[in-house]
């Protein structure tokens, strides 16, 4: 009895045994492979990043966004404290070079003016009774030196005197302020400084002209009464970034365009960049004068301004990331091979070869060598950059080929042969550097049937 019972007990343990592998390898299984599986599986399926290389145009462009103005803008300012007593114009009035805006109130001035008018009336009468008794003098001491009443140097000092008399002109300094009063009674009609438009209007009747009345607030300095700006030719000036500003310099192309207008844009030209900067976050100022006619636009309106710094027209140009630098320092991109698809299939199951170099393109017409793990490396030079965008040549280039956009992304081999060459059109991975031939690490790798 013993016997049988350790040979139940012996079997019992290792009953238990083998159900306690039988769940580890199930709980292995789902737990680790049948997920790799369906990721692979699911990775195999998911298409590759390409683009079609076409011949394209880049531009590298300073975008900044202001206001239009008029090109010519006059602020009209009056220092004096004279109030307003009429307005001739209003806001969008076009007026001309000279126009009268506004007048003051010259009461002042005028009674000023009169009264310096009599003070020089009296002046003058006052020389001219004071020339009359010279010369009265004059004549009397000839006579006395004809009767010997008189010397010769008597004679000489009353002449002396009478010349006096005449070269005095005690009204001059009056004249003078005189001129200075006409000249603010002058100043008192507001006129256009140029022909335009008047585009604000800042003062009202019986405010002071400087606008620094007992309401007013603020700085000393006068307030401008009107603004006249010259609306047929307009500008924007915008604030660009220091590290954008340097790029800028006047003649550059600009393209304008206004949320006022949808769909419509305008042709500019940088004019000048501030000399320093023009605010505290070290931003300067560029201003863009529109070319052209501006068909509605007028001072006020937004606009945003892209400033053309560099441009090329009928070039290969690819996504930054699908260059591949290699540890030599050349460059390469990766296209797929001719008949190839994003998810592979090109049903004639030729193997290539790592090394080896193959036609591509519609007509043959480029070439490249198949890399580790597939893809066609071809060599390229890169050039012109944009934020996105680089541009690419080379004798291996030509219009179809579907270049990787992504190809250090991930790198799929054929299942056939994992360690030597895949068949051309099998699934081709879109990422994973060349295994060989520049020694560019492959991140990681799949094996999908």
């Amino acid at each position: 009895m013993d016997v049988d019972a350790r040979k139940k007990r012996r079997k019992k343990i290792l009953l238990i045994i083998i159900i306690v592998v039988v769940a580890v390898l199930a709980i292995f299984y789902f737990a680790f492979i049948r997920p790799a599986v369906k990721a692979a599986q699911e990775q195999a399926n998911t298409p590759l990043a390409t683009t079609v290389l076409q011949k394209t145009d880049l531009e590298q462009t300073v975008a900044a966004t202001g206001t239009f103005e008029g090109a010519v803008s006059r602020s009209v300012v009056s220092t004096d404290s004279y109030k307003v007593t009429q307005i001739f114009v209003s806001e969008g009035e076009k007026v001309g070079e000279g126009q009268t805006l506004a007048t003051l109130d010259t009461t002042d001035i005028d009674e000023d003016i009169a009264a310096v008018l009599q003070d020089i009336a009296k002046a003058q009468n006052e020389d001219a009774i004071a020339r009359e008794r010279a010369q009265g003098h004059l004549d009397k001491t000839v006579l006395d030196s004809l009767e010997g009443k008189a010397d010769y140097d008597q004679v000489i000092t009353a002449q002396r005197a009478l010349d006096d008399a005449n070269r005095k002109d005690s009204s001059e300094a009056l004249r003078d302020q005189l001129k200075e009063l006409e000249k603010q009674k002058d100043d008192c009609t507001i006129t256009a400084p140029i022909t335009g438009t008047v585009t604000a209007v800042n003062t009202e009747v019986g405010l002071p002209a400087n606008g620094l009345g007992s309401g007013s607030t603020g700085s000393n300095a006068a307030t401008s009464m009107f603004v006249v700006q010259d609306l047929s030719q307009l500008q924007v000036p915008a604030s660009v970034a220091e590290y954008d500003a340097v790029l800028l310099s006047p003649g550059l192309t600009a393209r304008i365009t206004s949320d006022t207008f949808d769909g419509q844009s305008w042709t500019g030209t940088v004019k000048a960049i501030s000399p320093v900067a023009t605010d505290e976050n070290n931003n300067f100022t560029v201003t863009v004068t529109l070319e052209g006619d501006a068909l509605g636009l007028t001072s006020g309106m937004s606009a945003k301004i892209e400033i053309i710094t560099e441009s090329k027209k009928g070039i290969y140009a690819v996504p930054y990331d699908a260059v591949v630098e290699k540890e030599d320092g050349s460059k390469v991109v990766y296209a797929l091979p001719e008949g190839s698809s994003p998810f592979g299939g090109m049903g004639g199951g030729q193997k290539a070869k790592s090394g080896f170099s193959i036609s591509i393109g519609k007509s043959g017409d480029s070439s490249g060598t198949v890399s580790d793990d597939g893809r066609v490396e071809i060599p390229v030079t890169t050039g012109m950059e944009t934020d996105y965008l680089v541009e690419i040549s080379g004798e291996g280039l030509t219009d179809g080929l579907q270049i990787l956009t992504d190809p250090l992304g991930l790198s799929v081999s054929g299942s056939s042969d994992m360690m030597g060459g895949m068949m051309i059109g099998g699934p081709v991975g879109g990422g994973g550097a060349p295994g060989g031939g520049g020694g560019v690490r492959v991140e990681r790798s799949v094996n999908v049937g």
